[in-house]
């Protein structure tokens, strides 16, 4: 039974790397719906609201492209990380986990859950197969085989025997802490009012503004800065911090592969999927 279940865990990392970058990139690039944060709707607003609402066109890609970078670049990159440690379970888990390619996988699966979930950045897959699931799967399983990441060797066992997966799970201590990051960004001096970031962008020149007769405050958009966008997040980061490293905590070993279920992550191989394409027109 241990035999099989090795195996079947490799095919099933192994199946996870068929899929090409360049499909997932284009799956990067389709339609992005807004963040269900309502705060963080109001950062991409660049056109709706000043002219009567219904933006489109031009005014519709910008916006989508603020959504893009509030759940890609600032909620899974840049406003907080996370680190797991282990200090029970089976002889070599703790030494597993803290290694960087653990780190990684682990990290990968609740930055995604969390940014979609908690934070709401970043739309959540909803049991579809969509770029930040397949975002979770290539840093969770890609690129491993023919050793998988996770679930994690010490852990593994026969599911069969629940009393060893009952004391396996008991035995695994996880700790999960979550930090939160300096936003590598600069606010250029035109692009704020020196006090606060949340209002409206100044232009570099109102004088052309006035020139053309017209106002520069209707005509520049209203969506703020990579910085306030990064603080923005933070913000909602720092809010739920407590609430996610709880959730985060009970899901560590499940994910581990210690306890008397399946490996159970937040996202599984996206081979494990019916492939639809995303449907957010």
């Amino acid at each position: 039974m241990l035999a099989l279940y090795l195996t079947l865990s490799l095919i099933h990392i192994t199946r996870s790397q068929l899929g090409s970058n360049s499909k997932f990139f284009n799956k990067i690039r389709s339609h992005t719906p807004k963040p269900k944060n309502a705060a963080l709707v109001k950062l991409c607003d660049s056109c709706g609201s000043k002219y009567g609402g219904g933006a489109g066109g031009m005014c519709g890609e910008i916006d989508e492209q603020c959504f893009k970078s509030l759940c890609i670049t600032m909620c899974l990159q840049k406003t907080w990380d996370c680190e797991i440690k282990i200090s029970g379970g089976p002889s070599g888990l703790e030494a597993q986990v803290a290694d960087p390619r653990t780190q990684m996988a682990l990290c990968s699966q609740f930055k995604a859950y969390g940014c979609a979930k908690h934070i709401e950045a970043c739309p959540f897959p909803d049991k579809k197969q969509d770029w930040l699931w397949q975002w979770a799967d290539q840093r969770t399983y890609g690129g491993y085989f023919p050793t998988p990441i996770l679930p994690a060797e010490a852990c593994m066992h026969d599911p069969e025997d629940k009393e060893l997966s009952k004391k396996l799970c008991s035995d695994c201590k996880a700790s999960v802490t979550l930090k939160e990051l300096d936003c590598p960004f600069v606010n250029p001096p035109s692009n704020d009012d020196g006090k606060d970031l949340t209002k409206s962008q100044v232009p570099l020149n109102p004088q052309a503004f006035a020139d053309a007769d017209e106002k520069a405050s209707e005509q520049i958009p209203a969506h703020k800065s990579y910085l306030a966008r990064c603080e923005a997040v933070k913000k909602i980061f720092k809010a739920k911090k407590g609430k996610m490293e709880a959730d985060f905590k009970k899901k560590t070993c499940s994910c581990l592969g210690c306890c008397d279920e399946d490996p159970s992550c937040y996202f599984s191989s996206t081979e494990n999927a019916v492939e639809t394409l995303d449907e957010y027109k």
